[in-house]
């Protein structure tokens, strides 16, 4: 799953949008959260998935990261790495928009402030969560990811144009959500999946969890 790296020359030619997610966060905040976020956007910023190989946010995101403020079953605590799920929740929802394969994801404790119940993908290596995906086509793709004031940005790029259309929807039912993606082929072929039975987190007093 490693060894993924910067492919320049490949990458000029990767001009085709596959699937792009966008998600806010307060670049001013004093603790290191907005420096591990631009930190984990930098190293995941033009890394090439070959064909059929699986893609790991932690191995990509590495370690050196700075504390901030988490929530854990309700607990707020500093924490190494807070931040990173923001950047694993907003490439997963790339992922998932480029009709990639997901592999592993994982919801939070609860409620964070960047994605809606069920679209979040939540990453800690000392709780052994990650978040996986696999690229299922015949073409590399690409992964732009970059900070621009406070809004993150992850691209997912093709050397080919996506020959596919890929719509994401949700069902909520008593305290659960169900996330479902349907992708229709260039023949009208369509494909439905389910990718996830969420539990619906109750919305705390506090701030929502920010990791």
């Amino acid at each position: 799953m490693g060894g993924f790296v910067v492919e320049a020359a490949w990458g000029a030619e990767a001009r085709h949008v596959w699937g792009s997610f966008t998600t806010t966060f307060d670049h001013t905040a004093t603790d290191d959260r907005a420096r591990n976020i631009r930190l984990a956007a930098k190293r995941l910023d033009g890394r090439v998935v070959p064909p059929g190989r699986v893609f790991s946010f932690n191995e990509a995101a590495g370690n050196g990261y700075g504390t901030a403020s988490t929530l854990v079953d309700g607990k707020r605590f500093d924490a190494e790495g807070g931040g990173l799920c923001q950047v694993s929740t907003t490439l997963y929802n790339a992922v998932l928009l480029a009709g990639l394969g997901i592999v592993e994801r994982s919801p939070h404790s609860g409620p964070v402030a960047y994605a809606e119940p069920g679209l979040d993908a939540a990453v800690s290596p000392e709780e052994g969560t990650d978040f996986k995906f696999r690229n299922q086509t015949k073409h590399p793709v690409l992964i732009d990811a970059r900070v621009d004031g406070n809004r993150l940005f992850v691209t997912i790029h093709g050397r080919e144009p996506l020959q596919r259309k890929v719509a994401l929807s949700q069902l909520r039912e008593g305290g659960r959500i169900t996330s479902v993606r349907t992708i229709s082929d260039a023949t009208g072929e369509i494909r439905r999946e389910v990718l996830s039975i969420d539990r619906i987190p109750a919305r705390p007093e506090t701030r929502p969890e920010t990791r």
